[in-house]
């Protein structure tokens, strides 16, 4: 349990042991350099996932579940986080200030939002065979929804795999959804 401060993982094996699970509670943050960490995750509400220095990529391949709104948030534009593992869960999502790429069949259904007003480039990339499912009570937001902020930098939701929407989709200022060729979005809640 990561329960207050921030955890900064070298290698697999330094999260959980054989077969083990981490839990990140509220305020606390965990974090990876250029490995991938095979660990079971449960994000808790305020808990945040990040990269720990620049010009990384982290890849998280094992299965996490999400309660309350977390951050993932690789923290610089030169910083990447890959989401191969599934994700579940009732959760939200929040994701600023680098590059994430989602590759699973991901069914937290609290929604997404992509780069709150910030001064950093967002970019998330829902890859190909991937699929986002968010339920009815959920926003799937691009950009700052709020009219009078003012990020200046832009905020981009690239798609190509699936995804299922049957709450909102809002597009925010400076907020750019790209649905690739390939990709498909079912919208059945508002926009």
């Amino acid at each position: 349990v990561v329960g207050a401060g921030t955890l900064a993982a070298m290698k697999d094996g330094s999260l959980g042991g054989a077969g083990g699970n981490v839990t990140v509670l509220e305020g606390a943050k965990l974090g990876a350099t250029t490995v991938t960490i095979n660990t079971p995750l449960d994000l808790k509400n305020g808990a945040t996932l990040y990269a720990t220095a620049n010009n990384v990529t982290s890849t998280w391949t094992g299965p996490m579940v999400v309660s309350g709104v977390v951050t993932v948030s690789p923290n610089n534009s030169t910083r990447t986080i890959n989401l191969d593992g599934v994700i579940e869960g009732t959760g939200a999502i929040d994701i600023y200030n680098g590059t994430v790429n989602l590759s699973a069949l991901n069914t937290f259904t609290g929604g997404l939002k992509v780069g709150a007003p910030t001064t950093s480039e967002t970019t998330v990339v829902l890859e190909g065979g991937a699929k986002l499912v968010a339920g009815s009570d959920a926003v799937i937001q691009v950009g700052a929804a709020n009219a009078s902020a003012t990020p200046t930098a832009y905020q981009y939701f690239y798609v190509d795999g699936t995804v299922e929407n049957e709450g909102s989709l809002v597009a925010g200022r400076v907020g750019v959804l790209n649905l690739r060729s390939g990709g498909n979005w079912i919208q059945n809640g508002d926009m």
